[in-house]
């Protein structure tokens, strides 16, 4: 805090307020607020991303949250519930980077902005090849059946 400007820091912060009748109602206090910088939003991508895989799931109707699937080149066989839980509850990477591999980059980012949401989602966190634009292919298990979702080859990113 010494230098907020040369560390480019900036606070939003929500107090919830509730009335007698329960109503609520949000203040905000702004620390350096500006709407044209750039800052980077870290793990803020897992909560959006989470919500689509399960739409995404819903979209197979054969597979379901907590159907085992397994990445290509991974050792870990897992759930997109799991991978959702771990994701969130504590902010496991690799678990937002699985999830990424299954929606894939380019669905991201279409399912977002079909929805006026102007953001982008741009790339894997905290790993080699983050910006990989080549998709994973992904094996689910069910009850009597693989569902196999090939490599999916996806645009690359575009500077900010």
């Amino acid at each position: 805090m010494s230098n907020p400007n040369k560390y480019e820091v900036q606070i939003i912060f929500s107090e919830i307020q509730r009335d007698s009748s329960s109503q609520v109602q949000f203040i905000d206090d702004e620390y350096q607020v500006n709407d044209n910088d750039y800052f980077y939003p870290a793990s803020t991508v897992k909560l959006p991303l989470a919500i689509l895989a399960l739409e995404k799931i819903n979209e197979y109707g054969v597979i379901g949250k907590d159907s085992q699937f397994q990445l290509e080149q991974d050792s870990i066989q897992t759930s997109v519930n799991k991978e959702i839980n771990k994701s969130i509850i504590v902010s496991d990477n690799n678990a937002y980077n699985r999830l990424f591999e299954f929606v894939g980059k380019d669905e991201i980012n279409e399912r977002l902005h079909s929805r006026g949401i102007r953001a982008r989602i741009s790339h894997r966190l905290s790993t080699p090849k983050a910006d990989d634009t080549t998709s994973k292919s992904i094996v689910f298990k069910t009850n009597d059946s693989l569902v196999i979702i090939p490599r999916r080859e996806n645009s690359s990113a575009k500077p900010l």
